[in-house]
C-alpha cells in the first residue's frame, strides 16, 4: 500500500483585520494624553511643595494651575495625573472655569485618592468625564476631602526651570495661583510648572490632533483587510 502524504496541521484562522481593529481601539478607549510635562519636570532639578488643609486656626495651602485647551468644538477630561510623594488622607482634583485670571465656576471633581504614600505618578479619575470648551482656559487644583481635612497633606513635584510649551494637541500650561483658605486666590510665588498630565478626548478629532477610536480603526481597517487577504492566499497555497 503506497505511503500517503501526512496532512498539514490546521492553521489558526484568527482574523488579522479583527486583531488590528482591536489594537486600534485599545489606546483610545479612555482618551489620550493631551498635555504632559512629567518628562520636562523630572529631566532637570525638580523640587516639591506641600498643599494641605488648615485646621485649628492654622491656615492651609493650596495651588491651582491654569491650562488652556486645544482648539476644537470641545474636550472630555477623564483623568489628571501629577508627580509627587505622599498623599495623606483623601484628596480629589477639581477643574474650574477662568474668571478674569482667577477661579470661576467649578465644573468637575474627580474621585478621591486616599493614603497613597509611594513616590511617582498619582492619578485622579473623573467618574464622569468633564466637558471643556475648545480654546478656553481652566484652573486645575487638588482639593482636600472635607471629611478628612484636618490631616490632609499632598506632596506635589514641580520644576521652576522648565519652560511650558504647547502640546501636540494644542494644550498649554500657564500660570499658577496659591491660597491659604481655598477661597481667596492670588499669584503663586516661588512655585512654577507644577507636574501635570491630562487625559482627554476631543469631540472634533480633525482639529485636535488626537484621533478617536473610530477614526483610527477606519484608517487601519483597509490595510488590515489587504493583509488578511494575503494571509488567506498564502494559507491556501501552503
Amino acid at each position: 500500500m503506497p505511503n500517503l502524504p501526512v496532512p498539514a496541521a490546521p492553521r489558526t484562522s484568527l482574523s488579522l483585520a479583527a486583531t488590528l481593529a482591536a489594537l486600534a481601539f485599545a489606546p483610545f478607549v479612555d482618551g489620550a494624553v493631551v498635555l504632559s510635562n512629567h518628562s520636562a519636570v523630572t529631566s532637570g532639578s525638580p523640587s516639591s511643595f506641600n498643599v494641605y488643609a488648615g485646621s485649628g486656626g492654622f491656615p492651609g495651602s493650596g495651588e491651582a494651575v491654569k491650562v488652556t485647551t486645544g482648539a476644537g468644538s470641545g474636550w472630555s477630561v477623564s483623568s489628571v495625573s501629577i508627580l509627587g510623594g505622599n498623599v495623606s488622607a483623601s484628596w480629589a482634583f477639581q477643574i474650574w472655569t477662568d474668571n478674569a485670571g482667577n477661579l470661576g465656576t467649578l465644573v468637575g471633581t474627580s474621585a478621591t485618592l486616599t493614603d497613597a504614600y509611594s513616590s511617582g505618578a498619582k492619578t485622579f479619575t473623573f467618574t464622569s468625564p468633564v466637558t471643556l470648551s475648545g480654546g478656553a482656559s481652566y484652573w486645575f487644583t487638588p482639593a482636600p476631602d472635607p471629611a478628612t481635612a484636618f490631616r490632609s497633606d499632598l506632596n506635589w513635584t514641580y520644576n521652576s526651570s522648565a519652560t511650558p510649551t504647547p502640546s501636540a494637541a494644542g494644550w498649554l500650561q500657564g500660570s499658577q495661583l496659591s491660597t491659604t483658605n481655598f477661597t481667596t486666590w492670588s499669584a503663586s510665588s516661588n512655585r512654577s510648572y507644577a507636574s501635570l498630565e491630562i487625559d482627554a478626548t476631543s469631540s472634533s478629532s480633525s482639529s485636535s490632533g488626537v484621533p478617536d477610536g473610530t477614526s483610527t480603526a477606519l484608517m487601519l481597517l483597509p490595510g488590515a483587510g489587504l493583509l488578511a487577504l494575503r494571509f488567506r492566499r498564502r494559507t491556501a497555497g501552503a
